[in-house]
């Protein structure tokens, strides 16, 4: 009874292929013939725009998809599909400390200009850290900005750096015989012995 009733509604439907029939009990049947009865019609004619199976935790669902925005109707069900894209807070490529924003406000406090980092090849082990004050109009499109917590950008990473930096952490620290930045780097793998230049 319930299989010449699942193929009477499959033979009204356009698209018998985007619906999958389940007898396994009468209400499961009976949401299978109110789905029938919604699905949009595909926007190329061709009636692959659907998920042609349904969930098996759920056998009397039916999935839309590749419909950014699709309404549907019956006598019984009433609801609306959107899709919205979600924003999520992205972290920082560096962690700055209190005493690096500092420094770095110090050295440039011209709103119009940045201290950018990057690499040089240099010393007896491959790359060393360098820093200059250059103009913010002159950043690439792809330099990474890192801000304080007030969100105001102090410092800038050229992009072919930007990679070997993940996850580093930047202080300034002052002692009796120097003082400077401090790069604490997950990504180094071996350093010379002076530590001024390193490899990864």
């Amino acid at each position: 009874m319930f299989r010449s009733i699942g193929n009477s509604v499959a033979a009204r439907c356009r698209y018998p292929r985007c619906i999958a029939f389940t007898t396994h009990s009468d209400t499961s049947l009976i949401r299978t013939q109110s789905i029938a009865n919604i699905l949009p019609r595909p926007v190329n004619g061709r009636g692959n725009h659907f998920v042609n199976t349904l969930s098996h935790k759920y056998p009397s669902r039916a999935v839309i998809s590749q419909f950014p925005d699709t309404r549907c109707y019956s006598s019984t069900v009433d609801f609306e599909v959107r899709r919205h894209k979600l924003k999520p807070r992205r972290k920082q490529l560096v962690t700055l400390s209190e005493k690096a924003v500092a420094r770095l406000k110090e050295i440039c406090n011209d709103p119009s200009r940045i201290v950018k980092l990057f690499f040089v090849v240099k010393g007896c082990n491959g790359y060393s850290y360098e820093m200059e004050i250059v103009d913010r109009n002159s950043l690439d499109d792809m330099d990474e900005l890192i801000s304080d917590d007030s969100g105001t950008s102090v410092l800038a990473i050229e992009n072919k750096a930007a990679f070997h930096m993940l996850g580093c952490h930047i202080d300034y620290e002052i002692s009796p015989l120097e003082e400077g930045f401090v790069f604490s780097n997950p990504n180094v793998t071996s350093k010379c012995g002076c530590g001024q230049s390193f490899r990864f």
